[in-house]
């Protein structure tokens, strides 16, 4: 897990055979200072020319990016707090909420969508069915007053067609609704591995597993196995390994507590001191919301393995940011 203080751009230009001017362009990184992630990225750029030499040729430019598809560089957040005793590390991400890194105690999303979408895929499913079965019914009297075969079958065809489709929003939204129904994987996998001890939590969105048994390597394959067990949200999934660390949102979606505006204004570190004014006065506005609502609730402990002494401390850590036992609205 790598998430530098400082960051720096360079670009050179070569001009090659035939006139044909290209361009270089590389990120550089440091935790040290803001000259050494400068000396990095002229480091980067000549390697980068290296490449291109020896018949290699590079990606010309990266993308400005702070986590999702930011193949092969580091966590490009604001860094909000330390915490050595966890091997943690708190950031802001795109959209303004705080998120726990850590290298190796492992959390896994299972996204079980909100419950009121499922309910509106249940409604619109529902409707859109009998629709069409009111207009298969139509055609299915002749002028003669017989039945016609064909529209028959394909009103039966569609019935049974409605009911599979219903049945289905109906089985998504009772999960949403009641996340104890899908734990059932969670409990086979710990009773096949005595050692482990997950902690099930409570989104907005599905359900937060943290597994603080032991070090975990997010490119393993214990880790790849479990998140495959229990079905994790693809995409944290891949982030995991191109990060090399493990993630949570400990603090609410800015939507979900009445914030419309976006952060906004460039990735981290935001350059002109306007925009970093409009940005501060946002994260001021979106902290003093975010005191009425957690992140997430917790539900139960799965499994008869006992915490380990960093496994404990990110528990701790990541129920105190999440105002776990609060009793608030989940965002």
């Amino acid at each position: 897990m790598e998430i530098p203080r400082y960051w720096a751009e360079h670009r050179e230009q070569r001009v090659l055979a035939g006139r044909r001017q290209v361009t270089l362009r590389r990120f550089g990184w440091s935790a040290d200072s803001q000259e050494a992630a400068q000396r990095h990225a002229v480091q980067r750029v000549a390697e980068a020319w290296a490449n291109w030499d020896a018949g290699r040729k590079p990606t010309r430019r990266e993308a400005k990016v702070a986590y999702a598809g930011a193949d092969g560089l580091p966590i490009r957040e604001e860094i909000i707090s330390e915490h050595p005793e966890a091997g943690a590390i708190v950031t802001r991400n795109a959209y303004g909420a705080r998120c726990l890194n850590v290298p190796d105690i492992l959390f896994a999303d299972v996204d079980l969508g909100e419950a009121r979408s499922r309910l509106s895929d249940l409604r619109w499913t529902s409707i859109g069915y009998l629709i069409l079965l009111g207009t298969l019914a139509c055609f299915l009297i002749g002028k003669d007053g017989g039945v016609r075969v064909l529209p028959a079958i394909l009103l039966a065809g569609a019935g049974l067609l409605a009911l599979w489709m219903i049945s289905v929003a109906w089985r998504r939204w009772r999960w949403a609704a009641y996340p104890e129904l899908v734990l059932p994987p969670v409990r086979r996998w710990c009773e096949s591995h005595p050692a482990w001890r997950v902690r099930v939590y409570r989104t907005p969105a599905g359900l937060r597993l943290l597994a603080n048994h032991a070090a975990i390597d997010p490119r393993g394959e214990e880790a790849k196995a479990f998140f495959s067990a229990v079905d994790a949200d693809p995409m944290y999934r891949l982030m995991c390994q191109k990060q090399v660390c493990f993630r949570a949102r400990v603090s609410p979606k800015p939507w979900r507590i009445g914030i419309a505006a976006r952060i906004g204004w460039g990735t981290w570190p935001v350059v002109k001191e306007a925009a970093m004014q409009r940005r501060s006065a946002w994260v001021g506005t979106y902290e003093k919301a975010s005191t009425d609502f957690a992140a997430c609730a917790f539900l139960e402990d799965i499994g008869d393995g006992s915490e380990s002494p960093r496994g404990r401390a990110v528990r701790e850590l990541h129920d105190r940011l999440c105002q776990i036992g609060r009793n608030l609205p989940l965002a």
